[in-house]
C-alpha cells in the first residue's frame, strides 16, 4: 500500500524513443499506468568501451546519446529533490 504513493518513473532502455509509439509500447504503459519517461538508446559500442577500460560510460563516452540521456535523468532527479526540500523548508518555517 505504501509503494501507491511513491514517485516512479519508467525508463525505456535499450531503445530509441519512437516517432509513432508502437503497439507494446502502448500496452506496457497501459498495464503500468505510467508513460515513459525517458528513452535510453541501446549503445553496445560506449558500454563496451567503458568495461573494457574499467571506467564509467561517462567517463569512456562522455559525448555519446546514452549519456546524454543518464545525465538527464539524474539532472530531473537532482531538481526534484532540491524542489521537495524547498517545499519542506517552506512548510518547516510556517
Amino acid at each position: 500500500e505504501d509503494a501507491l504513493n511513491l514517485d516512479v518513473r519508467v525508463v525505456a532502455s535499450r531503445e530509441s524513443k519512437p516517432r509513432i509509439t508502437r503497439r507494446h509500447h502502448r500496452e506496457a504503459q497501459q498495464v503500468l499506468e505510467r508513460s515513459f519517461e525517458t528513452w535510453l538508446p541501446e549503445d553496445p559500442k560506449s558500454c563496451r568501451a567503458a568495461a573494457d577500460r574499467g571506467v564509467p560510460i561517462s567517463v569512456a563516452a562522455g559525448r555519446s546519446v546514452l549519456v546524454k540521456k543518464i545525465d538527464g535523468i539524474a539532472r530531473s532527479l537532482i531538481n526534484d529533490i532540491k524542489t521537495r526540500n524547498d517545499a519542506l523548508g517552506a512548510t518547516a518555517q510556517q
